[in-house]
């Protein structure tokens, strides 16, 4: 196929995902770190100098927020103006990642990372959230490319945009840092022909300045909240490395899209090793690079392994054109194999978004309910009112009432019996309390909102009395619904 053919093709892509996941940015879920985020990024586009303040560095870096509460400047800080911004974030990786394999071997195999990674499960899952890890993984993504620009020989600029964005992977999240052991491993690729002493300059370059970036945000945290590190699990290693690189390698089906790409991916493995250009072995090197640092820390999360998913499927992109090439010789039937392929595949991928949807109808119908219940909460707030929620962050972000230790009157329902006694107890005046269905942090001594007659006993001793809950509907993947008592407000005054 001609390069406009191609072109054209991806424009397509970018359509077809684009509508693929405007459905879902209209939905009421939203879920605890959405809530941190969103929260974060009112608050800057309100007043910029919280951008570096013990409230926004709580958690996580501010970069993020910062770019969520661009979206509010022609907007009125809505849920759904941050969700078209993760959304316009989401499709920019699909973006890189064609170029990437455009520039690694072919446009084909740009085109089938492309398409590959549009409908891949995780990716199109926080395609629309307004969670970290999406944006993180197009960070990286765009390191990887500058890094094969420099393979190239480029010049300065790539060298650059390197440092620039492998500090902004740092700025979005501590987890960034994984980005040092990618690129490291990636220089053993770099030219040797230029004199050493400038490549070496220039390849401390990035590094140096994101070391300058990890070196002032430490200082930061240090300053406003008295720790280097306000979430030690996302750089928290384990030294038993083979049982936790086992999690991932367990469930490399899932994360490569679908099953049939495993042998892609595994005959990938011997071809970049055995004859692989040295672009292909940087990608080798990157990729293993990012699987064994995600793989070693002690927090697993699926949405963790979209960090290297997306290079697990370019090497299986690389696996079937090889195949393709070693089996059809003749220049004009490849071009039309080739053709043949993504087509094929942009079939499959018609059918098995329809899953896919299914699957996010499912999910988008869960952790609902808390914009209902937060107006009631704002309707009947006296200003005095303390609330007491099970999920703190979303009825925060929708009734605008802060936490109390930042000055606010929002405190989080504790885990156990002593505890609730102890703080409504000594809490005088009016109490709303927000009990949910889809929280999972309420400790096993507090009644279950399954058992509403021991649920309204429980509470009901203290003073409290049901006023207000919010029905919702979970949609399952299989076609079934389900009638649940999303959230329930009790009050007492």
């Amino acid at each position: 196929m001609k390069t406009p053919v191609y072109t054209g093709i991806v424009i397509l892509l970018l359509l077809w995902a684009f509508l693929a996941r405007v459905e879902f940015v209209y939905t009421d879920r939203l879920g605890p770190d959405e809530a941190l985020y969103g929260w974060y990024a009112k608050l800057i586009a309100e007043n910029p100098a919280k951008i570096f303040s013990r409230e926004t560095l709580e958690f996580h870096p501010p970069l993020w927020p910062c770019l969520l509460s661009l979206s509010h400047v022609f907007t009125n800080k809505t849920l759904i103006a941050c969700r078209y911004t993760a959304v316009a974030v989401n499709l920019l990786g699909l973006i890189l990642i064609y170029l990437i394999g455009r520039r690694l071997k072919s446009r084909f195999l740009g085109v089938f990372a492309a398409l590959s990674l549009a409908f891949n499960y995780f990716y199109f899952l926080w395609a629309f959230s307004l969670t970290i890890d999406s944006p993180l993984t197009v960070c990286l993504l765009g390191v990887f490319l500058c890094l094969l620009q420099i393979r190239d020989g480029a010049g300065l600029k790539p060298h650059i945009l390197t440092g620039l964005l492998a500090s902004a992977a740092i700025l979005l999240k501590w987890s960034g840092l994984v980005v040092f052991p990618a690129v490291l491993a990636s220089y053993f690729f770099l030219p040797l022909e230029r004199p050493l002493k400038r490549k070496m300059t220039l390849a401390g370059l990035p590094l140096s300045m994101a070391f300058l970036t990890a070196l002032f945000l430490a200082a930061m945290n240090v300053v406003h909240l008295g720790t280097v590190f306000p979430n030690t699990s996302a750089v928290a290693y384990r030294s038993s490395a083979i049982g936790l690189l086992g999690h991932y390698i367990r469930n490399l089906k899932t994360i490569l899209v679908v099953p049939h790409y495993i042998p892609l991916f595994l005959y990938s493995l011997f071809v970049v090793v055995r004859s692989g250009t040295r672009q292909t072995k940087m990608l080798l090197a990157f990729f293993t690079a990012l699987f064994i640092a995600v793989s070693l820390t002690p927090v697993k999360d699926w949405r963790y392994s979209l960090l290297f998913a997306p290079f697990a499927i370019l090497l299986a992109g690389i696996g079937l054109e090889t195949l393709i090439e070693k089996f059809v010789k003749s220049l004009d039937k490849l071009k039309r194999a080739k053709t043949t392929v993504l087509f094929l595949m942009a079939v499959f991928f018609v059918f098995h978004s329809r899953g896919l949807y299914a699957v996010m109808r499912d999910t988008s119908s869960r952790v609902t309910g808390y914009r209902e219940a937060a107006d009631w909460i704002k309707a009947h707030d006296t200003g005095r009112t303390m609330v007491i929620a099970e999920s703190p962050r979303m009825i925060r972000y929708h009734t605008g009432i802060e936490f109390q230790e930042f000055g606010g009157r929002i405190i989080e329902l504790p885990r156990n019996k002593h505890d609730f006694e102890d703080l409504v107890r000594n809490t005088p005046g009016h109490i709303l309390l927000e009990v949910d269905f889809w929280s999972e942090t309420r400790g096993d001594e507090l009644p279950s909102m399954l058992n509403r007659a021991e649920e309204q006993r429980y509470f009901g001793q203290f003073g409290f009395v049901p006023v207000q809950e919010v029905i919702r509907i979970i949609d399952f993947a299989n076609g079934k619904k389900k009638f649940v008592r999303a959230v329930r407000i009790f009050e007492r005054k």
